[in-house]
Formats: C-alpha cells, sequence, structure tokens
C-alpha cells in the first residue's frame, strides 16, 4: 500500500468511520481531533507521549494546547493532504490518549 497518496474526500470520509468519531476532516486537507485533559501538565504529558510516537512513525503532526484542550490535526505535508499515514497515526493517539 502507498500510504503517501493523496486520498478523496469520498474515502476520507469512509475511513473516518474506522476512527474515534471525535475526528473530523477539513475537505482533504487535514484531519482534527481535540482531546480534553484534566488539566495544562496532563496536555503536555500527551503532547510527549504523541511525539514519540510521530517520531517513530516519521510523521509530524500540528499539535496545539490551550489549558486542558489538546488539538491535533495531521496532514501529510509534503503532498498537502490526508493519507492513510495520517489514518493510522491518528488511530496510534487514540490508544495512546485512552491509556
Amino acid at each position: 500500500m502507498d500510504t503517501s497518496k493523496l486520498l478523496n474526500e469520498e474515502v476520507i470520509t469512509d475511513r473516518l468511520q474506522t476512527l474515534n468519531v471525535a475526528w473530523a476532516a477539513i475537505g482533504n486537507d487535514y484531519l482534527v481531533r481535540t482531546y480534553q485533559t484534566k488539566d495544562f501538565d496532563a496536555g503536555v504529558a500527551l503532547i510527549k507521549d504523541i511525539a514519540k510516537l510521530a517520531n517513530e512513525a516519521n510523521h509530524h503532526p500540528d499539535i496545539s494546547l490551550s489549558y486542558n484542550r489538546l488539538e491535533v490535526k495531521l496532514s501529510t505535508h509534503d503532498i498537502a493532504g490526508i493519507t492513510d499515514k495520517d489514518f493510522a497515526l491518528a488511530a496510534k493517539i487514540d490508544q495512546l490518549a485512552q491509556s
């Protein structure tokens, strides 16, 4: 499977069914999800854990933290859109956030 192939909106809509319902697509540009954390320190800890996953996958999300709200945006930057790599990392981040 070519994980760097840009997915069209129909495929993205179908693939969203495999993720937590909190994930959404912004066109075929980004997958986005906001996580609620206990407090700021918990958000920072989650960012560190996500960073480890991202480095292992060599695929780096855009992350923003505002007190206890952590937003994760995934896109394959070199082709400017959503690919299989984004869905794979989204699923791993969800597993991480549940533990």
